[in-house]
């Protein structure tokens, strides 16, 4: 009986990837007649021998080195890998690829052709093929270049040209009917089958060929744009992958991609400038996957995630060739990084330093800023305010006096977090403490500082030649600053009535708090000397105001007026080591009230001298419409 040769050159099947498939996961080639279900023998030699219906292929892909022979009929080939070893045939070898209608010999053997699939080395010879059969392309432009694999020829379809998944012969009108369709499985779809491969001069609109594809193609699972290791040349183009595909429910769903860890992009027209502008760009709508913290673009592509990235675990500098050494500046990366890492967190692994010739002005679809998530030792150096970068919120874990998160310029970062710690920032002096106060100025939210807030050994404010100097700070519009559970110290103050700290309006439109300390002196406020009315006054205002503990730090001064407060309901005043005189026994000395009924509010002294001139006194001292007042060593 006559046989023809199945592939010739000898038979190689190759992954979508373009890899051979290894010892781990073999391939093999089931043959059945055309039906699929029933088998049909192919042999090793064109006369004689044994049939076998499985025919295994070595690690590289190959099939025995004798061929494949097949007899007068229909065949329908599937290309099956094993993934497991149970014993179980069904299950552990799944098909990969199906040839159907895969033509045999012929009864007269003097008109049997030597092979029935075509090898074309490129896609330019499959176009130039005749439309028959099967076709093997061993690569898009060159050999195993990762565009090659399958294509059957499909009679009566119409389909467009795309590059990629249909191939068009050249002279053929687009309404004739018959065209190439690569054989693909399921799962990623690699980019390079589009011919978005290494050494291009320009893959821009190859890439979003293949995005066109996977949104056409979705379904309830939707598709994986696929980016292999290598080099991407975008030219000048500016590409939104923004695939929408349809499930069955005919909901859109996003293409997702997956870059591989040595995926990189570059513009092949560098006139771009240097600066913030680049001149090519990339952005990646979908749902992300990005491989390792290898650098993915040059100095003058920008990529952009619009979408989750890494299920949200976040992205890294590195990805746009920050390098995470102290040994060079990151202006440029860093900058990319806040503007392309869209509503993802941003890790730092490294020590970033900085310029000042750039800045981070990227704000999230919500309304925030990017959110810094500082790992072991990584820190930014900003050494000028020149171009501040504009930050969320930090996270971080408990940090060291040698181990700030944050440190040079510290106005160089417009901060906007919720939720800050003092053990973060590089404060050890009080200029540092103004430029910090001027980066918080941005915030729009709460500001804690918990438990580290120490102005003696860590925080060395009293010496330096900012020693002993005013700290100003007005409150954004609804900034707030809590200081909880915390020791607020300062070893000395230079000279002595100078304040330490002042707020500048007396009714400042944020809040200032601080909770469960005695600690908080008054002379930090400018309340001491021999006459302290009005700083008593502006000083209990704010205390008041913003629920401030007060400590009076045992220094004696006198008033000639008394001091009304009101305080407000639910709300708690704590006074210890006042010493204080009222020169007027006409007045009373505290006249104190809350702001309604249903309150809670409560006033505590503690180790206070509350004394007047006269005796007896022709009025209380304390004057209290509050049901909690609690005089503790009070007198």
């Amino acid at each position: 009986m006559p046989r023809i040769l199945l592939g010739d050159p000898r038979l190689r099947i190759l992954d979508q990837n373009g890899n051979p498939p290894g010892n781990i996961n073999p391939y093999r080639l089931d043959f059945f007649e055309s039906d699929a279900t029933t088998p049909k023998a192919v042999y090793y030699t064109e006369v004689g021998g044994i049939g076998a219906q499985i025919v295994p292929l070595d690690a590289d892909g190959y099939v025995p080195v004798t061929g494949i022979w097949l007899e007068v009929g229909i065949y329908t080939m599937i290309v099956k890998k094993k993934i497991s070893n149970t014993g179980d045939d069904t299950v552990d070898w799944i098909p990969v690829w199906t040839f159907p209608n895969l033509p045999g010999a012929v009864a007269d053997p003097l008109i049997a052709s030597t092979h029935n699939v075509q090898f074309l080395s490129s896609v330019n010879s499959l176009r130039l093929a005749t439309g028959a059969g099967f076709a093997y392309l061993t690569g898009y432009y060159d050999v195993a270049d990762g565009g090659e694999g399958p294509f059957v020829w499909v009679s009566d379809s119409t389909q467009v040209d795309d590059g990629g998944m249909y191939i068009k012969p050249i002279g053929q009108s687009s309404g004739t009917p018959g065209r190439w369709h690569r054989l693909s499985t399921e799962g990623e779809y690699d980019v390079r089958k589009w011919g978005a491969i290494t050494g291009q001069a320009d893959v821009s609109a190859e890439i979003i060929l293949a995005m066109q594809y996977c949104a056409a193609t979705s379904d309830e699972s939707g598709k994986t744009l696929l980016f292999p290791d290598g080099e991407y040349n975008l030219g000048t183009a500016h590409l939104v992958l923004d695939g929408m595909g349809h499930n069955l429910t005919s909901r859109d769903r996003p293409v997702a991609y997956h870059l591989q860890s040595n995926a990189i992009f570059r513009a092949t027209n560098n006139s771009g400038p240097t600066g913030s502008t680049p001149s090519a760009s990339i952005e990646f709508v979908g749902p992300t996957q990005v491989d390792g913290k290898t650098t993915h673009a040059s100095a003058y592509v920008q990529i952009i995630f619009s979408s989750v990235v890494n299920n949200g675990t976040g992205v890294y500098p590195e990805w746009w060739g920050a390098t995470g050494t102290d040994v060079s500046y990151a202006d440029l990366p860093l900058y990319f990084c806040w503007n392309g890492c869209g509503d993802n967190d941003i890790n730092l692994e490294g020590a970033y330093y900085l310029a000042g010739s750039e800045g981070g002005l990227h704000t999230r679809t919500d309304g925030t800023k990017p959110t810094l998530k500082f790992s072991g030792d990584s820190y930014i150096y900003q050494p000028a305010n020149t171009n501040p970068i504009e930050i969320g919120n930090i996270l971080c874990g408990i940090r060291s006096s040698a181990n700030r998160a944050l440190r040079g310029a510290l106005d160089g970062f417009n901060i906007y977090g919720y939720h800050m710690e003092a053990s973060w920032f590089d404060i050890p002096t009080v200029q540092q403490f103004k430029l910090l106060m001027k980066a918080f100025n941005y915030g729009e939210k709460e500001l804690f500082w918990v438990d580290n807030f120490i102005w003696d050994a860590n925080y060395n404010c009293v010496t330096g030649t900012d020693a002993g100097t005013n700290v100003t700070h007005t409150f954004a519009t609804t900034n707030k600053w809590f200081i909880n559970n915390a020791q607020v110290q300062v070893t000395s103050i230079v000279p002595p009535e100078r304040q330490f700290i002042t707020f500048a309006l007396a009714t400042n439109t944020g809040t200032f708090n601080i909770g469960n300390i005695w600690d908080f002196k008054a002379v930090w406020f400018g309340a001491t000397g021999t006459s302290v009315t009005t700083q008593m006054r502006h000083f209990f205002r704010s205390c008041i105001a913003f629920q401030i503990g007060m400590d009076f730090s045992d220094f004696r001064s006198t008033i000639t007026d008394g001091i009304t407060m009101v305080l407000p309901n639910n709300s708690q005043l704590r006074i210890r080591n006042l010493r204080l005189q009222l020169t007027d026994p006409t007045k009373t000395m505290f006249t104190i009230s809350d702001a309604g009924a249903g309150s809670d509010t409560q006033i505590h002294f503690r180790n206070c001298e509350l004394d007047t001139t006269s005796t007896p006194f022709p009025q209380p001292l304390i004057a209290c419409a509050v049901e909690n007042l609690l005089l503790e060593d009070s007198y």
